[in-house]
Formats: structure tokens, sequence, C-alpha cells
């Protein structure tokens, strides 16, 4: 068809582009080091020649600690397998020219790697990355004064110093001086003349991270006065950061070049010691004249010398040392070395401030006097000549009217002494109270010390009257000088003695008490007398039989006197005996009142009774505890005396009952001695004794044994045990109403009767009970009443006795015309079983029963019998039906009939029984 295709359309234009594109880094620049700010990261790109096509731009951002690239789809640095996957693309314009990075995941301190490269539209990469490496510094730089000594006070100064630091290295340091003297001014360089803060660059040392200020020297600082000084730092961040110095960074510090002052407030000059473990005083920091008035006040240290007086000079036995402890405006030292008593001392001290360098402001020690003291730690020593040691019994012959004595101090010269203050007495009694002498009366303070006249020789002239009959002790004691507490003589000199008008006393050990078991061998006791020695000790021995003392043995001079013994006479039981004894001492006093023991001589072994349980069989727990009676004898002319009771308990066939708690134990003893335990004394003298019972002791259908056995005072061993043996039935009978049968109806019952069972200890008793039902509803009572009479189901009355014949028993006292037709009764019975346990009342088998004698009635209905015609008769019929009583009103019937009879005559001359009364083959409906 010749058509032909349009050039225009087969014609393509397209640029050849061999050249690739560059990028550059604009912020960060590739220059850059440090960064402080750095909110967005941008660049640009281009493509050669000019009609090159940029298609993208791609960055990556490296932190140079732990090699983590950002993560830009998560936002995250991370860690890359591959490098080369971290690139991705930044915000570009249309042209891809111009690229931007809003970025803020900086870590202050941190160094980065910001990477980037350019693609054109050919493929074609950059050939080199625009790579910019850099820190960043977002903090401000860090200086600080560090001398002089902040809040401190200063006793020399040479310069200012301090140290500084930043990430991105520190520009430059400067500092303000402020002196605190009012009015306040500002260091110039020069002075302090200016009212306005001025900064002032410091030297580097050798760089600015040490540097120093050195224009402000010690001749333009005034002593007592305080100074603040302050310091800023600038870095090199881009932009750069100014410091802006906290206070805890700068420094305040006081000129301060006055020494203190101490001295020695203990112990004090001129005294004398005798313990001194703390030397202490007081110490000052002291202000310069006034206004300058800043100043230490603080006491670094205190330092003591110690010296000892040789007789000729001072002798160092501690050079300058530190004190313990120093507080505000005191200070103590512990650290005292050995003192040697009767040897003379000095202290001196000297204080040092707080003020730095070191040393501090140092009071001089050397040229004080400090303080003197002697040391004495012996004690006097005293001897009493009167009374003396030879003969210290005194009375009327031999009078005593005063106390003397003489006295010694310690240490003797050449030592040195605190010497004899005073020499003290006590004189005491003995008592329990008002028992030593104050110069005038008796008074109880046992340190009622008295003091002598004189010291070498003393004596004292304010004794007491002395009184007959009383032991006195006379003491004394020396007394010095010493401090903080005297020299006190400890081994006083003591003399003991008697004023005699005491009666001596006895004591009768055997026997010793109301009761005895055995022969007694020997009488025997002890005697005592307070001053002089006991003489000898009578003994006399009586019986009692009839209410009057009989003398055995009369009065008996015992072998010895403490202890005394006399030999007995022979006893007789159930005799009272009274045994009296008296001492007599060495000055004739006889004792007053005459010691006695009385008691009676029992060999008799007590008799014991269990009364609950008896024997046989019960239930126990009807019984409120276990109990009985004992006696002691002999009973005449004198009583034995029980001691206590003792029961055990044992099942049958079984082990020992054992208390595991107050209320309950268990069975478990094997041996029957182990088992025995304490009874409770009822009576208060044991005659009636009893012991409670424990929760589970005895079970049912069981058997057990009860023991009991007596002690009487006299300790003589019981013979005698009482035991029980029964057996325990805690459940009652069973009971049955046989005859009237339950539900049914009678019209006569000569006889009750029905079944009793016990599966323990068997029957013993069955009581009926007979209820008529109609109101007033009352029992049956037999005997000779006969009669429903009883209206409390509870009374005696109620109960009428049974013929036992067991397992059955019967009444046979039922009075049938007392019974009612149409009328409802109830027969129950209750048993008691042989352990004393009664059924409850309605627990067995009753009956209820109506009493029916009332004749029903019957009529022939036949139609053709009742015409009086008949030539047939296959059939008889009628109608039969029981008869309710007309009283008591709603009389019961016996609800149907058992059977009908029908008997057929023949009428002749008389009627002639055709057919005798009979049921054969008659059917009721």
């Amino acid at each position: 068809a010749n058509n032909v295709e349009s050039v225009d359309r087969n014609i393509l234009n397209f640029t050849i582009d061999n050249s690739s594109p560059t990028v550059l880094n604009v912020q960060p620049s590739t220059w850059t080091k440090v960064v402080s700010d750095l909110p967005t990261i941008s660049g640009t790109a281009k493509d050669e020649p000019s009609t090159g096509k940029l298609d993208t731009v791609k960055l990556r951002i490296k932190r140079e600690d732990g090699s983590k690239y950002w993560d830009n789809p998560n936002n995250i640095f991370a860690t890359f397998a591959d490098p080369e996957t971290a690139w991705f693309t930044p915000t570009l314009t249309p042209d891809c020219t111009v690229w931007t990075k809003p970025f803020s995941a900086w870590t202050d301190g941190s160094t980065y790697y910001i990477e980037s490269k350019a693609i054109d539209k050919v493929g074609q990469y950059s050939l080199n990355y625009s790579t910019s490496y850099f820190k960043i510094d977002n903090s401000a730089p860090i200086s600080k004064v560090t001398l002089p000594v902040t809040n401190r006070c200063a006793n020399t100064f040479t310069s200012i110093s301090g140290t500084a630091s930043d990430a991105s290295g520190v520009k430059e340091v400067k500092v303000s001086i402020k002196r605190l003297l009012s009015p306040a001014s500002y260091f110039n360089g020069t002075a302090f003349e200016s009212a306005d803060e001025v900064w002032l660059l410091v030297t580097q040392n050798p760089t600015y991270n040490n540097w120093r200020y050195t224009d402000l020297t010690a001749g333009k600082l005034i002593n007592g006065t305080s100074y603040f000084i302050k310091s800023r730092a600038i870095d090199n961040a881009v932009p750069e950061l100014t410091e802006d110095q906290p206070a805890d960074r700068s420094c305040y510090f006081t000129y301060d070049t006055t020494a203190p002052v101490s001295e020695v407030l203990y112990p004090e000059n001129a005294k004398t010691y005798s313990a001194l473990s703390t030397i202490s005083g007081t110490a000052k920091d002291i202000q310069a004249p006034a206004p300058n008035i800043a100043y230490s006040n603080v006491i670094s240290s205190v330092q003591v010398e110690v010296s000892t007086w040789t007789g000729s000079a001072w002798s160092i036995i501690t050079d300058w040392t530190n004190v313990n402890k120093v507080y505000t405006s005191s200070w103590v030292y512990t650290s005292l070395p050995a003192l040697d008593s009767g040897k003379k001392y000095r202290v001196r001290t000297q204080a040092f401030d707080d003020t730095v360098p070191d040393p501090a402001n140092k009071e001089n020690g050397d040229n004080k006097t400090g303080i003197e003291f002697v040391y004495d730690t012996e004690v006097p020593d005293t001897l009493l000549t009167a009374p003396g040691s030879a003969n210290p019994n005194y009375g009327p012959q031999r009078a005593l009217g005063t106390v003397s004595g003489t006295s010694t101090e310690y240490p003797l010269s050449p030592k040195y002494d605190a010497g004899i203050d005073k020499v003290e007495l006590r004189i005491s009694t003995a008592g329990a109270s008002n028992n030593y002498w104050n110069g005038t009366t008796w008074v109880s303070e046992k340190e009622t010390w008295n003091v002598a006249t004189g010291s070498a020789a003393f004596v004292f002239t304010s004794t007491p009257v002395w009184q007959n009959g009383k032991s006195y002790t006379v003491e004394s004691r020396g007394k010095d000088k010493a401090q903080p507490s005297t020299n006190l003589e400890l081994s006083y000199s003591t003399i003991t003695f008697n004023y005699d008008d005491v009666l001596p006393v006895s004591k009768i050990f055997m026997p010793a008490t109301w009761w005895w078991q055995n022969s007694i061998a020997t009488i025997s006791g002890t005697a005592a007398d307070s001053f002089s020695l006991i003489e000898n000790v009578s003994v006399k021995i009586s019986s009692d039989v009839s209410g009057t003392w009989n003398v055995v043995k009369d009065w008996t001079i015992a072998t010895g006197s403490s202890p005394w013994s006399v030999d007995s006479p022979s006893w007789n039981n159930g005799v009272k005996y009274k045994v009296e004894a008296k001492a007599k001492d060495r000055a004739q006093n006889e004792e007053s009142p005459i010691q006695e023991q009385q008691f009676v001589y029992d060999i008799t072994v007590p008799t014991i009774v269990v009364t609950a349980p008896s024997d046989g069989s019960f239930n126990a727990d009807t019984m409120a505890s276990i109990s009985g009676t004992a006696l002691d004898y002999p009973i005449t002319p004198s009583t034995g005396c029980l001691a206590n009771v003792k029961i055990r308990v044992k099942q049958q066939s079984g082990e020992y009952w054992r208390w595991t708690s107050a209320t309950d134990g268990t069975y478990d003893i094997l041996y029957a001695t182990n088992a025995w335990y304490n009874g409770l004394n009822d009576s208060g003298d044991w005659k009636v004794w009893k012991s409670t019972k424990g929760a589970s002791m005895f079970s049912d259908n069981t058997s057990y044994w009860v023991e009991a056995i007596g002690y009487d005072k006299a300790g003589n061993t019981p013979i005698y045990v009482s035991t029980r043996v029964f057996h325990n039935d805690k459940t009652a009978p069973d009971t049955k109403v046989v005859i009237p049968a339950h539900l049914k109806s009678y019209r006569n019952l000569p006889t009750i009767s029905g079944t009793a069972l016990d599966a323990a200890t068997g029957v013993a008793t069955v009581k009926l009970y007979l209820r008529r039902l109609l109101a007033p509803n009352t029992w049956w009572k037999g005997g000779s009443t006969k009669d429903f009479v009883v209206s409390d189901e509870n009374a005696t009355e109620a109960q009428n006795n049974t013929l036992l014949s067991l397992p059955q028993w019967s009444f046979n006292e039922i009075d049938e015309t007392k019974l009612t037709s149409g009328v409802s009764y109830w027969a129950y019975a209750s048993g008691w079983d042989n352990a004393g346990n009664k059924e409850p009342l309605g627990k067995g088998t009753s009956s209820y029963f109506v009493w029916d004698t009332t004749k029903p009635t019957s009529t022939v209905t036949n139609p053709s019998i009742l015409a009086g015609n008949v030539n047939s008769m296959p059939t008889i019929s009628g109608t039969c039906k029981d008869i309710s009583p007309l009283t008591p009103a709603g009389a019961l019937t016996s609800d149907g009939l058992s059977k009908l009879e029908v008997q057929v005559s023949s009428m002749g001359a008389t009627w002639s029984v055709i057919t005798a009364w009979t049921n054969n083959n008659v059917s009721l409906f």
C-alpha cells in the first residue's frame, strides 16, 4: 500500500555522560574538628558536564566509640555486619543538588564520621566521599580554683592556681578576686580598688589545664580579712562555650597570720594528785585587731610537754606531742606516761590553729612556765592502841573511855607527799539499823566516820555508852590531801570487842519434824553464844499419853556443845513426845526461853479405800472423779498424819494410764511401778481425796483397774493398795414393745410385753409408760391406782415396773375397765442396765394402738328373704360395718372387719339351726 513510517516517531535524543558526580559536606565542614551544636547535617552535590543529571545522594554516619553506624529506619546507632548497608538517603531538593538531614542523637564527648556520596542518572558514583571527622562537645568547660584551699584560713600566700578542662580544649581562663572587707572591692591587677567585678587573664602552666595567677601577692593581703576568688573558662568548640562557674569550684579563704593561745586547767597548779588519767585545758584562736576580725577560730591541734623534777632541773619525759582530742575551745590528753608516786611534775602546752599550709600558726610553748603538781598514790597508815588487840573484852570493870592511836604518811622523805589531812574513826555494833555511832547518837548510815583530834597521835573522846550483851567494832583510817580523791587507808586498823550480857541460844536438829517413822537413836542439835563460849547444853524428854506431859528423861547434859547430842530412850508407837533443850555460856547466862520440839512416833502405815468407782459395772461418765478415803494409824493416843495419795489406772487387758496434759492422757505405761500419779487433797488432811478424769480415760464397753495407795508424813513404806475393778458401760439398753402390736386395735389386753437387750452389762430394769391419747393425755399409774392419772411423763408415778424374764419383759397390771373404746394409746418402755445407763424416753420401739370394744353390725339385704318367700336361695347377701362409739368425740374404730359369720335356721315348732355360725364361703366387699 506504500505507506511510509513517519520519521519523527523514531528520533531519540540522549546525552553522553562519562564523568562522575561530586558531593560536599557543608555542615559540618570537612575541616571542622569540634562541634557544640549541630541540629542539621547538610551539603551539596553536582554532576559534570552541566548537562549531567544527579539521581540521588547517600549519607552514612558513624560513631567512633563502638564503631556503630546510624540505623536510619530504626533511629538508633547499631552494629552493621557490612557497613555498605548503612547508607541512607537524606532529604533532597528536586535536582538533588542540596541535601539535608535533621539530627539530634549526638552524644556529648563522642567522635563521629559523616560520609556522603552522589550517584548520577547513568549510575556513576562520585569518585571520593565527602568526609567530616569531628567531636561533639556541648558541655561548657570546667575550671576550678585549687589554691588557696577553699573554706580554709591561709597563713601564707604565694599565688592563685587552679585547673581547667574541656573536651574541645580550653581557649582561655580568667579570674575574679574580691576582698570581703567593707566596702567590698575587686582586685584590678594592681590593687583592690574596683567596685565592679574585674576579670583577669591567668597564665598557662604550661597549658590552661593547669594555670596560675601571680600578680596578687601576700603584701597586698590584710591579716584577718576574707577573700572570694572565681574562675571562668572558654572552650574551642564551634560555637564556643563559656563556663558558668558554680560556687563549689570557687574559693573562699581568710588570710590569718595570728597564733592561738592555750592553757592547762586540770591538773591545777601546786596541787597533789592520787590519780591522773587526763590532762585538759582550753585553747582559742586570736583575732587580728579590729576592724579586721576574720580569723581561723579553729584549733587544729594542741601539744603537751610533760617533765619531772630531778631535784635540780626539769627532765622531759614526754616531748611535745599531740593531745588525743581537740574540741571547739577545749582539749583532752589521755596518753599520759606512767607517773611515779612521790614525784613532782610540770605540764606545758602549745596550740595550732586551722590555717594552711602546714605548719599552721603555732603558739610558742617553750616560752611558757606551765603548771606543776605532785603525784602521790600511797595511803597513810593508822594503828589503834585503845581498844587493844591483846584482850578485846570490856565491861564495867575494864572501862574504855576514849579511842586513841597513831598515824604515818607515805611516801617518806625525800619523796613528795600530800600530807595527812585527818584521821577518821568508825564505831559500830551489830544490828539491823542505827548501828553506827556519829559522835552523838547511833545512826543507820554505814559510812559514818568520826574525825579524831590530832594526826600523828590521835584521840577520840566522844565515845558511846557501851551496852551489855553487844559487840563493838572500832576502825581507824587515815586520809591525805591528794586530789581528785584522797589516798584513803583501806586496810583499816580494826579491833572488835565484846560487852557481854547476851544469853546463849540452842537449836534442836533431831527430831526435826512433827512426824517420824523409825527409832530415833540420838537427839542432837547446835548451840551458839554471841560473845562467850558455850559451857554446856541440857536436854529433857517428856511424853503425853493423857493430855499431861510426863518426864521420860530429866535434864541431862549433852555431849558436846555445837553440835551436841543425847542418847534416845525407847519410843512407843502412837505416843507424842516433847524434847526440850537449853544452853549455858561461860558467863553462866542460861538460855531463855527453852527450845522444844514435839513429834508423834509413828511406825504404822496408812490405809486407803477407793470409793469411786466401785466394783462392778457402771457408766464412768456419771462419775465426777476418781475418789476415796484414807486414814493413817495409829489412832490413839496420838494420830498419824497423811502426806499424799497416789493413783494408777489400767485397762484390764492393756497398759497403764499416763497423763500427757492437764486434761488428758494415754495408756502406754508398761510397768506398774511407773504408773502412779499424785491425787488431789480434797479435805485438807488427805482423809478424803480425789483425782480428775482424763477426757479419754474410760472407753465404752471396757474393763479397768483403779488402784490407790496412801503415804504418811512419817515416811512409812505403804503396804495397802485399794483396788477397784469395773466395766465401763456408756450405752443404754434397747427396749421394744411387742404386744400390743403397733397400729393395731384391741378389745382385751391382759398383758403388755416386749423385749430388752443390753450388749455390755445386761438389763437391770424395764419401766413401762402407757399414755392415753385423749385430752388431757395422761399416763397410767399402776399399783393400787391403776388409772390414767399422771400428768408428767418424768414423774416417778408414770414409771411402771415390769416383770423380767430377759430378754422378755411383761406388765400385767392393766385394768381394762379404765380403757375407753375408740381411744388411741401409746405404749413405750425405758430400760436401765446394770451400769446405771437409762434408755432415753421414746428411743425404743413403741406401740400406738386403739382400744375398740364396740361391736360391728350386719344386715341381710336379699329381697326374697326380706319378702318372706324363697323358692331358691343360691346366695345370701347383705351389709356390715364397724361402729364408732358415740363418745368420746372423734372416737376411733378398728377401721375394718376381719370376718362375717352366717347362721341359717328353719322354723317348725321352734327355730332349728340348719347351718351353724360359719364364715365359710363368706366374702366381704
